[in-house]
């Protein structure tokens, strides 16, 4: 498990947005990918707002909307308003985040500060298949160990999309500090430099 851990005092997290007037939405979700939490929160005049307490840790959600009301990530899953392109959009909860949602959920436009930027960037990068220029844009981000643990868990797939090699360029550009984590030695291990 990926630890970063923030200095500083507990504070309260918002996560609030808005949906475009003609969706039909009435519930905005939230899932924590760490500790499996599940949080609802209704969509009222297009608006919705969570308010969380900050944790000393990387906390990475998925956001979602529905039209019913949602008692499990299993449930949400299941029903028909989820799949392609409405999986989810995956947030960095920070101080505070706008997510503002005009088409379908992965695409909705998140602001916040440079956790949800590197996310942003991220997905730029796979989409551009420039994964080079995103380690070199962040080498010392908790998101690019994140996605570089990633693509090194492909390369011991039956059908590998990335070699060592590319693995090795890119481990090459994060900073010492997390070539140095345990998350980096165990990457390190894999690609065996």
């Amino acid at each position: 498990m990926l630890l970063f851990v923030f200095k500083g005092f507990a504070q309260d997290c918002l996560i609030y947005g808005t949906t475009a007037p003609d969706m039909l939405y009435k519930y905005a979700y939230l899932y924590d990918l760490d500790s499996k939490t599940f949080l609802t929160a209704p969509i009222v005049n297009h608006q919705f707002s969570f308010k969380l307490n900050k944790p000393d840790k990387l906390s990475l959600f998925t956001f979602n909307v529905n039209t019913d009301l949602m008692k499990s990530h299993e449930e949400l899953i299941k029903s028909p308003d989820y799949g392609m392109p409405n999986r989810g959009r995956i947030i960095a909860l920070e101080d505070s985040v706008k997510i503002s949602m005009t088409t379908v959920t992965q695409e909705a436009a998140v602001k916040g500060r440079i956790l949800n930027k590197a996310i942003d960037d991220m997905f730029l990068a796979i989409k551009s298949k420039k994964y080079e220029s995103f380690f070199e844009q962040y080498p010392d981000s908790p998101i690019s160990i994140i996605f570089l643990k990633t693509l090194v868990k492909n390369i011991v797939s039956s059908m590998p999309l990335f070699s060592r090699t590319e693995c090795k360029t890119y481990y090459n550009k994060l900073s010492d500090r997390l070539k140095n984590s345990a998350e980096g030695q165990e990457i390190l291990k894999i690609i065996g430099i």
